[in-house]
């Protein structure tokens, strides 16, 4: 908890660096071979686990692709990568801390599962070191 600030810095910096270089679509391609590999050489699940599998991969992918959607990367594309690199912001960034000495400001409880936490905006010195880090003074 001492160095969020630091911690936030250096993801923001990284973010920056990011978004200001092309995406190499090389770098996509072998991301693609890397995931055809693991795919193809992935161990084999037991019949009940991948049945689980493949009913909750049926919710999110159409049935010709529910085996292999979610590992294979079938069309790399450098501009949607770059798309969402640019909406990775301190604008847009949300802060999760769990510590038990948060446990005082935590003053909303949870209804499912009756956990305490708090909703409040981002610490202003934080926003303010995270936009300079990603290149907005």
């Amino acid at each position: 908890l001492d160095h969020i600030e630091e911690v936030g810095e250096l993801v923001f910096s990284y973010l920056h660096l990011l978004q200001t270089s092309k995406v190499q679509p090389r770098i996509l391609e072998e991301m693609q071979q890397l995931r055809e590999v693991k795919f193809r050489f992935a161990d084999d699940k037991q019949p009940y686990a991948l049945v689980n599998l493949l009913a909750r991969n049926l919710q999110n992918y159409p049935p010709r692709s529910v085996l292999a959607a979610p590992w294979k990367l079938p069309c790399p594309d450098p501009k949607a990568a770059g798309d969402v690199l640019q909406l990775l912001t301190v604008d847009g960034v949300r802060v999760e801390l769990a510590a038990k000495s948060l446990a005082d400001d935590c003053t909303q409880i949870d209804p499912w599962y009756g956990g305490q936490y708090a909703r409040l905006p981002l610490n202003e010195t934080w926003r303010i070191a995270w936009s300079e880090a990603a290149g907005f003074p």
